[in-house]
């Protein structure tokens, strides 16, 4: 006698997310722009008594250029 033949059940694949990159053109641009701006901006500020506090001032500024540039790219990259 003939077995009946089995079905085989389809399995749905869902689609992975693409990853996000960490570091996009807008931030890496951020970053230069904010660190030299505020770098520039420090300069000119502590220009009477030189001390490094420029320095911390421009790191500060690439930071907030790295996230700036986040926003943009997840705001208006989608």
């Amino acid at each position: 006698m003939a077995r009946p033949k089995r079905r085989r059940e389809r399995v749905q694949v869902q689609a992975e997310a693409p990853e996000r990159d960490w570091l996009p053109m807008s931030s890496f641009l951020g970053i230069m722009a904010g660190f030299l701006g505020a770098y520039l901006i420090a300069e000119a500020a502590f220009f009477a008594r030189p001390h490094p506090v420029h320095w911390a001032v421009a790191a500060a500024g690439g930071g907030l250029g790295y996230v700036a540039g986040l926003v943009w790219d997840w705001v208006y990259a989608r």
